[in-house]
């Protein structure tokens, strides 16, 4: 694998199961950049899947991508970033959730100079086109 195109990229990659997760597909690489950083999937209030991912390459960023099919496609035409200030590559590892009032909350760590940090963005599922 350390040839492979996707590994070059930092793609995220996925696999499916069709049977309560007693047996998975091939994994295989999706268009969401998430370099040596795992993503974190919620089901959004209405019906959509959500991934949060991250790239610790520049530009050194936080994402949200959305899926209207259950992860069959991901709308990486209409990402969203959610952080681009992130310094080096000792940071990210993002996670979300929703509020009851639909508002989504993204939390991910930093290391900025030495200094730790736990870096959040608050935003509505508006901004998830």
């Amino acid at each position: 694998y350390a040839s492979t195109d996707w590994m070059k990229k930092g793609m995220l990659m996925q696999t499916e199961s069709y049977d309560d997760g007693r047996t998975w597909t091939a994994q295989h690489p999706t268009d969401m950049p998430s370099l040596s950083t795992p993503a974190h999937l919620i089901k959004l209030a209405d019906g959509r899947l959500m991934a949060t991912h991250s790239s610790r390459q520049y530009p050194n960023s936080v994402y949200v991508t959305v899926s209207n099919d259950e992860g069959v496609t991901w709308q990486t035409r209409s990402t969203k970033t959610v952080c681009q200030d992130l310094v080096n590559f000792d940071s990210t590892y993002p996670t979300s959730v929703q509020f009851a009032d639909g508002t989504l909350f993204t939390v991910w760590y930093g290391n900025r100079f030495g200094k730790f940090y736990i870096g959040y963005a608050r935003y509505g599922p508006e901004s998830l086109q």
